[in-house]
């Protein structure tokens, strides 16, 4: 079993992605999962705002599943338990997104974190990346963009981010 240590985490006529509840966590009454128009409206704004084309994410958005911290998830085929600093994850075999509750869509926060899985998904098929964590850098930077844009500093370590994005054969002891 692998635990995860910090892997942080849309026009209007489109399908609406599905959101799934299989055994996952149960939504509490206050933490709705996003609504189409924010996923919506997330997927155009990375369109506008990257190299990134996110026609295919248009048209088949990833599920939502919302799960809590010290729950286990099968995450890329593997079991994961969801760690404390987690805020949300990208599942690119099950093109699924897991928010960690609680989980509100009027919190910018939570948004952005859903906004940065929704940028993993639209790296999926734009570049060949060297490795996984290759692609964090560019997702954190967009998701800063984004939290700049609605007025909030991201006050994120990008020392940290930066250690984080390299691929284990670049990192030496």
């Amino acid at each position: 079993m692998r635990r995860a240590l910090a892997l942080l985490v849309l026009l209007f006529a489109l399908p609406a992605p599905a959101v799934v509840a299989d055994g996952l966590a149960e939504v509490p009454g206050d933490c709705a999962p996003p609504s189409d128009t924010v996923i919506d409206t997330l997927i155009h704004w990375i369109g506008a705002n990257s190299p990134y084309d996110v026609r295919a994410l248009h048209a088949a958005p990833p599920s939502v599943s919302f799960c809590r911290t010290g729950q286990e998830i099968t995450y890329e085929g593997q079991d994961l338990i969801v760690d404390e600093l987690l805020r949300a994850a990208y599942d690119a075999r099950a093109n699924r997104i897991y928010l960690v509750l609680p989980w509100h869509e009027d919190d910018p926060r939570d948004r952005s974190a859903l906004l940065h899985e929704l940028v993993h998904a639209a790296q999926m098929g734009a570049a060949d990346w060297p490795c996984v964590q290759a692609m964090e850098w560019d997702a954190y930077q967009l998701q800063a963009e984004w939290l700049r844009q609605q007025g909030i500093d991201p006050g994120f370590n990008w020392f940290d981010i930066y250690m984080r994005a390299q691929c284990p054969k670049d990192i030496h002891p």
